[in-house]
């Protein structure tokens, strides 16, 4: 089924309930979180997207099922690396896969994105991307027709990118005949001898290391790495984002103590140096300011930030602690048995002792 309909009314019913200046901030909003913010590893992704686009205008009939081009990329790294905004930058916003209307008049939207489900055995993968297309799917669909109608359905409706986000649900608590399972479907969809489709996997570990243990995966894939910030380079990024969010896009001042030697230190630690996550509390604390009617963003606008983020307790809000960097900020705010739990399964992982697909 189609929801855009019920999104429109459910969009226009809130708007309407707004007045002039709720709805300005809205929008405000919204255009600071549509602005996007590369580093130097977008580089490596804008080329290798550039290369699957390209080799799809480079096909001609007949000659579409020549080996050797490689026609996936994987884009790993932890939660809130900004894996996903990348992959909408890169791919769901690219020229050539806006929609169009071809010599039919039907409305063509080349781009096929949708998250995997969870848990997600090789089954309900085919199943999860036929419901993506807007397909009704017959419930007793067996897993071998799921894929092959899913191909199908790829190919009549025109799609040149099929981009998973998630994708390490497949493979989460699959055992190693499922793993196989996916590997070979997934090579299937990037070989189809009558189709150029090209394939963009997104999650976090254990998918690159499943895509780098299975050869005819690896082969076909141009593996991207969304890595922590580091040292020097991390304070550098954060002094620089927190300028452009605050004074270009906010429009607002910026307190003394954000140029604190310790500030930028702090919220990196908060975000795990995740850029994506960096970016965020800044976004954040941002729109405290401009809510509560300042003109100046300050510590506090991050504390609040953070701690409604977190769930964290007062003592454990990095933007307030003395002891900010001694706060697992993984585990600060579960209750005891939990992180205990979570304290467990990170010292077996440094042991070598987790199980394939179980997450860190």
């Amino acid at each position: 089924m189609n929801w855009s309909e019920n999104l429109t009314d459910v969009v226009s019913h809130v708007r309407s309930t707004l007045n002039d200046n709720e709805l300005a901030l809205a929008d405000f909003l919204q255009a600071m979180q549509d602005r996007y913010f590369g580093l130097p590893r977008d580089e490596l992704l804008n080329l290798t997207a550039r290369s699957l686009l390209s080799s799809v205008a480079a096909q001609r009939g007949g000659r579409v099922h020549i080996p050797g081009k490689r026609r996936i990329i994987t884009i790993t790294g932890e939660s809130n690396a900004g894996k996903t905004r990348a992959l909408v930058e890169h791919f769901v916003r690219a020229k050539e896969l806006q929609p169009y209307l071809d010599e039919n008049g039907n409305e063509i939207n080349p781009v096929l994105p949708f998250d995997a489900p969870s848990p997600c055995p090789p089954r309900l993968l085919a199943i999860a991307g036929l419901k993506a297309l807007g397909l009704r799917v017959n419930a007793n669909m067996g897993e071998g027709e799921a894929w092959d109608a899913f191909r199908t359905a790829l190919k009549a409706h025109k799609i040149m990118v099929l981009c998973i986000d998630e994708a390490q649900h497949a493979i989460d608590t699959a055992n190693v005949l499922e793993r196989d399972k996916i590997a070979n479907a997934l090579k299937l969809l990037v070989q189809m001898p009558d189709w150029p489709l090209r394939l963009v996997l997104v999650g976090v570990p254990p998918l690159d290391g499943f895509v780098a243990s299975h050869k005819q995966l690896r082969e076909r894939n141009y593996p991207i790495r969304f890595d922590p910030l580091e040292s020097t380079e991390a304070i550098a990024t954060v002094t620089d984002k927190l300028s452009k969010v605050i004074r270009d896009q906010g429009g607002l001042d910026m307190s003394p103590d954000l140029s604190s030697p310790d500030f930028a230190p702090r919220l990196l630690h908060a975000a795990s140096s995740e850029f994506g996550g960096v970016v965020q509390l800044i976004r954040d604390a941002t729109e405290i300011a401009l809510r509560d009617g300042n003109d100046t963003v300050t510590i506090e606008e991050f504390a609040t930030a953070y701690k409604a983020s977190s769930g964290c307790r007062p003592q454990e809000n990095v933007f307030k602690a003395l002891n900010w960097s001694e706060i697992d900020v993984a585990s600060a705010s579960l209750r005891e048995g939990v992180a205990q739990a979570q304290r467990v399964s990170k010292a077996r992982r440094h042991a070598g002792e987790l199980s394939y697909g179980e997450r860190p």
